[in-house]
């Protein structure tokens, strides 16, 4: 994610969960008090915005096969029928709904 997308998420709440439970895992919290000092105090924000930041890679465009790749993967697998090429073919359309 972006840091302008962090931000905005940061702003609307989405990420109060996971930013407690990073001040969680970097500090020892006795109770939600302590908790809620320590969100507010800000003094693990940049880290863990950081973490957010990096953490994910923006999605990359799904790059499919070319019918000449489908066929020679068929060839080099030794299985060269027109039922084969088109599984194939399935698998990967398939793949590409699912990632997109």
């Amino acid at each position: 994610m972006t840091e302008e997308e962090f931000e905005d998420k940061m702003n609307t709440y989405e990420l109060e969960d996971r930013y407690a439970e990073f001040i969680e895992a970097n500090h020892p919290v006795g109770n939600n008090h302590v908790l809620i000092r320590l969100m507010e105090s800000g003094d693990f924000y940049e880290a863990f915005k950081e973490k957010m930041v990096t953490q994910f890679e923006p999605r990359r465009e799904w790059v499919g096969l070319t019918e000449e790749e489908h066929t020679e993967i068929a060839i080099e697998c030794g299985c060269m029928s027109a039922d084969w090429v088109f599984y194939g073919a399935t698998v990967e359309r398939k793949l590409k709904e699912k990632n997109t």
